[in-house]
């Protein structure tokens, strides 16, 4: 067993008993938990718990590597309250869903609450600075063990044309290739054939739209932010759950509740997003 992931997963299920009480506490899925657990008793040639029903008990020798986990936990519990007032940076990873999001004015507004407080956004899969508070925006679950699984609301995207063009709708344009959006430029596809437009640039496919007879997938809030467009309803709207993952040994601390915070307060507002008058879709020729 050489790293913390391992001995936290021992923990949570010698502490919990069950391997849903586990999963939930560390962040993860139970198929997770599980897989780890038989690996690891794979790997150490004994069996670490013993199942009687669905209660899971360390064996003896799993007992040695729990009370490892408790002197590493305590030890880095120790270390981060002793750190917490230095920390003067975020690292908040995105992913192609939240990336644009509301989300992300929410976390910046707490930036702005906090004058000693820098936020950086950077992809999934940037780099990493030592240092940092490294948490995470997905609608995606991640394996990471050390980071715990917050829900904290959704996005959703939806079809928008140009108040201009609303009748006279002639072709739509795609953005990037999100994996999301396949449903979406399905149905766009089906009705208007292949894409008049294909771009990655986001900010600027606005104007496309209020300028040309095309429809195009947006966020909501993203949309809903811009003048001049028109929700499209005889698309359907639809919907990801967001999660924040933070580090687990910050769970505790006042900064990683004002992240939570700050992004289930801005996600929240999408709730009664959707109340100015919709376009049903025209003829299409």
């Amino acid at each position: 067993m050489e790293n913390w992931n391992d001995l936290r997963i021992c923990l949570a299920l010698h502490r919990f008993g069950t391997m849903s009480a586990a999963a939930s506490y560390i962040g993860a899925n139970v198929a997770t938990v599980s897989r780890r657990i038989h690996k690891l008793s794979e790997e150490m040639g004994q069996p670490l718990f013993t199942k009687k029903g669905v209660i899971w008990t360390a064996t003896p020798f799993a007992m040695h590597f729990i009370s490892w986990a408790e002197q590493t936990e305590w030890r880095l519990a120790d270390l981060s309250e002793k750190q917490n007032a230095d920390i003067t940076s975020v690292i908040v990873r995105l992913d192609e869903t939240t990336r644009g999001s509301v989300a992300m004015s929410g976390i910046s507004a707490l930036a702005a609450e906090r004058p000693d407080l820098n936020v950086t956004f950077t992809t999934l899969d940037g780099a990493s600075r030592g240092g940092d508070i490294q948490c995470a925006l997905s609608c995606n679950a991640l394996e990471d063990m050390d980071l715990m699984q917050v829900p904290v609301g959704h996005v959703r995207r939806a079809v928008w044309c140009g108040a201009n063009f609303q009748k006279d709708l002639r072709g739509w344009v795609k953005v990037g290739s999100a994996r999301r959006d396949e449903r979406l430029h399905a149905a766009l596809h089906q009705a208007f054939g292949a894409p008049t437009v294909v771009t990655e640039d986001v900010s600027g496919v606005m104007d496309i739209v209020r300028k040309n007879p095309l429809v195009v997938v947006l966020p909501v809030d993203l949309a809903l932010s811009q003048r001049g467009l028109r929700l499209v309803d005889s698309f359907p709207v639809i919907e990801d759950e967001v999660y924040l993952y933070l580090p687990t040994i910050r769970e505790n601390e006042q900064l990683g509740q004002d992240l939570i915070a700050a992004t289930r307060k801005s996600l929240c507002t999408e709730d009664n997003a959707l109340v100015l008058p919709r376009l049903a879709l025209a003829a299409v020729s």
